[in-house]
């Protein structure tokens, strides 16, 4: 995965001048294991996902990954420019795996064309 790009909607403030956009690095494993991930999940009865996310980790991630600005510096970002960071850094996890689509087509299935199982008359 690239590197990803908030463009902010207040720019932010540095000793070289404003900053009108954030790019942040795709985390490595080393720091997955150090940070953890920044949502957990729980699954409930009738297929329902329900996501939490943790926010402080969020932050960890986002003070290690910015790129070319001081970390410290995210804490002039506004409230919606602070979402859209979250948003990339939860991005890094939830960015489907590359690789061929899972089939849900059975080898060697005497499946009908639409799907439903040959009915056997006895």
């Amino acid at each position: 995965m690239a590197d990803a790009v908030v463009k902010l909607t207040k720019p932010i403030t540095t000793h070289k001048g404003a900053v009108t956009e954030l790019r942040f690095r795709e985390p490595t494993f080393a720091e997955l294991r150090q940070f953890g991930e920044p949502y957990s999940r729980a699954f409930g009865k009738d297929g329902v996902v329900i996501s939490r996310i943790s926010y402080d980790v969020v932050n960890d991630y986002a003070r290690a990954l910015v790129q070319g600005v001081e970390p410290l510096l995210l804490d002039q970002c506004s409230a919606r420019d602070g979402v859209a960071i979250g948003d990339v850094i939860i991005g890094f996890f939830s960015a489907p795996a590359a690789g061929p689509a899972p089939s849900n087509e059975l080898p060697n299935s005497s499946l009908n064309s639409d799907g439903t199982p040959p009915l056997s008359i006895g």
